[in-house]
């Protein structure tokens, strides 16, 4: 028996593509900064050009929730850096 009362776990399905995010700041310098508080609140990140990155969240359980949780850190990393612009897509 399991933890749970279970005789098994139910498998993980490993989604971290079905999930990945486009995140594309207009300030190349502020993306690293950006990408650590992401990273620091449980989201992968991996920068794809000068202004441009993928985020992946894995503790998410579909890409709706992925986007509202990465748009969610997005925004209070904003209100610190008035003037930036960041464009979050699929």
């Amino acid at each position: 028996m399991g933890r749970f009362g279970r005789e098994k776990a139910p498998p993980v399905v490993d989604n971290r593509w079905q999930m990945a995010l486009r995140l594309e700041l207009n300030d190349e310098d502020l993306l690293a900064e950006l990408m650590s508080v992401l990273a620091l609140n449980g989201c992968l990140t991996d920068r794809i050009a000068p202004t441009v990155c993928r985020v992946v969240c894995p503790r998410t359980w579909g890409a709706r929730e992925a986007r509202l949780e990465v748009g969610f850190f997005v925004r209070a990393w904003q209100m610190h850096h008035p003037g930036v612009t960041a464009v979050l897509s699929s």
